[in-house]
């Protein structure tokens, strides 16, 4: 059994803090302990796995030095230092070794924990969803070396912290995360002001970040085309992945809620669903509306070759990351 699969197996467990289920809120010493499966996934290019970030460019991505490329016969202007000598004798030709440079990289990571997120009809909630894969990313960054910073998005705030490389902000920000899950589970009043996908995407374009990956983890249920143009923006500079988590009654409202009679709201409308016509007019709704965005994401990655990932609340969330992104 490889490290990679033993490491699946383990992601699958949820362990539950004395009085919180896991599948609903987030325990922060779940989110500690993913940092020993952060092996498991990556976020650099795998040069021989068939995976969503195979081949991926260097320069943008932190390494630890020089990389060999190639071997290539001499031209003027080559630094002759490079100069492979036991080739250049056995072929009478003088050869330099080809090397490309690693940079440094950052890792910013958008996590959407909003209100809207607090919900499931399977397994997991969408919040823990995006909590839990917000650490393993998080953990793994930090073990590669890089700097890892994120923008939390709450219903009432869009907060930034500060990680790079340290271990101990790293720990904060768990608890912050796994504190603003648990506060989902209290049902509060409507804000006028409630922050919208548009408020992150702006809260990370002051910060200007370049040569960056930029990973936006959410339902985008609210993404408009004003966002998805800022999200284009900031792709121009940075490396732009988008994480989409989705319940299987986005996709489709199930039959039998045709035969039945269910009150729909989200916290300030609401409307009964009922009836065969209905509810193929809202998953038609759905439908389209998701049609749009992943069209919109597609266009968005596709300049780079990046991947656009789709996570649901099976509880399976990890393991599709791991095998979306390739283990390492």
């Amino acid at each position: 059994m490889t490290n990679q699969t033993r490491a699946k197996k383990v992601l699958t467990k949820q362990v539950n803090s004395v009085g919180l289920d896991s599948r609903i809120a987030c325990d922060y010493s779940r989110l500690v302990r993913l940092q020993s499966h952060a092996s498991a996934v990556s976020l650099l290019p795998s040069l021989f796995g068939r995976t969503a970030l195979s081949g991926r460019h260097q320069s943008k991505l932190r390494g630890r030095g020089l990389n060999f490329e190639e071997l290539k016969q001499y031209q003027h202007g080559d630094d002759i230092r490079n100069l492979d000598w036991k080739v250049t004798l056995r072929t009478g030709k003088p050869y330099v070794r080809s090397y490309s440079e690693e940079k440094d990289r950052n890792v910013m990571i958008c996590v959407d924990l909003r209100s809207s997120m607090f919900f499931s009809t399977t397994s997991v909630m969408k919040s823990v969803v995006a909590a839990e894969v917000l650490s393993l990313l998080s953990w793994r960054t930090l073990k590669q070396g890089d700097r890892v910073n994120c923008m939390l998005l709450s219903d009432d705030k869009v907060r930034y912290v500060k990680v790079a490389r340290n271990r101990n902000a790293l720990l904060s920000l768990l608890k912050i995360v796994s504190q603003e899950s648990q506060n989902l589970m209290q049902l509060g009043s409507h804000s006028s002001d409630k922050k919208t996908l548009a408020d992150a995407m702006k809260a990370i374009s002051r910060i200007q970040p370049r040569n960056a990956t930029v990973v936006f983890i959410s339902d985008w249920h609210d993404a408009t085309e004003a966002d998805l143009k800022q999200a284009n923006q900031l792709q121009r500079h940075n490396d732009v992945i988008p994480i989409i988590v989705k319940d299987p009654l986005e996709n489709e409202i199930p039959d039998a809620i045709s035969m039945s009679s269910w009150l729909v709201g989200d916290g300030e409308h609401q409307f009964t669903l009922q009836g065969k016509g209905q509810r193929e007019r809202v998953n038609q709704a759905f439908k389209q509306h998701q049609s749009q965005t992943n069209r919109h994401l597609g266009r968005l990655t596709n300049s780079k070759s990046l991947p656009v990932i789709t996570l649901d609340t099976y509880g399976e969330h990890l393991n599709q990351l791991i095998q979306q992104l390739g283990g390492r």
